[in-house]
């Protein structure tokens, strides 16, 4: 594998994120399947690029992209079935999948909850597994589990963790951002306005350091 090109492309991922570039993203999405390389790192960013992509273009989302993602992500844990980031992403798939069809969920939500578990016997201070954690108790319905109060204290922990620098290590370093506009999603929903502008405050605080 070109190092050079995967820094190059993982630097792009991350800048199209925090500027809400979806026609970006999926620029760097298509050059990460170019490289043409079964590696561990590449299929996890081209998946990461289409759960990314679902939330910011229509196109992107439908069932046939999710399943090209699970894919991707299933043989990145081929490669190392002790990937924390790997197992946590394919937990955010497929709760993006039990969303499609409720009927689905009663398949995929034990799945779900087994690889969240394991992930974080793994890697118990990575970030993204409470982020994870936090979107499903976000996207599924109430009656099923869901719980937006929860949702709300995953995301806190996935915070704190950032915060005191728990998962900045690369390749894989995203997550603080997108923590915090899932957070404030939350929030609105419940109408904690005060809260509201603590998490806008950090996310503005952010993208000047970034800038910088």
């Amino acid at each position: 594998m070109n190092e050079e090109k995967f820094t190059e492309l993982v630097l792009g991922f991350e800048k199209a994120i925090l500027e809400y570039n979806p026609g970006k993203l999926e620029e760097v999405y298509f050059k990460f399947k170019e490289i043409n390389c079964d590696d561990k790192f590449v299929n996890y960013y081209i998946a990461l690029c289409v759960f990314n992509l679902i939330f910011m273009e229509d196109k992107f989302n439908r069932v046939e992209y999710l399943n090209e993602a699970i894919n991707y992500i299933k043989k990145s844990l081929e490669a190392d079935k002790k990937f924390a980031d790997g197992l946590g992403l394919l937990a955010g798939l497929y709760s993006l999948k039990a969303g499609i069809n409720i009927k689905e969920g009663f398949v995929y939500g034990p799945k779900i909850t087994q690889f969240l578990r394991k992930a974080l016997e793994i890697e118990p201070d990575n970030p993204r597994l409470y982020y994870f954690t936090g979107l499903v108790y976000a996207v599924k319905p109430v009656a099923f589990g869901g719980n937006p109060k929860k949702a709300i204290e995953e995301f806190n922990k996935a915070i704190s963790l950032f915060e005191n620098g728990k998962g900045r290590k690369w390749p894989i370093r995203w997550g603080y951002i997108e923590t915090l506009s899932l957070l404030s999603i939350a929030y609105e929903n419940l109408g904690y306005k005060e809260k509201l502008n603590e998490v806008y405050e950090k996310i503005e605080n952010y993208k000047r350091e970034y800038a910088n």
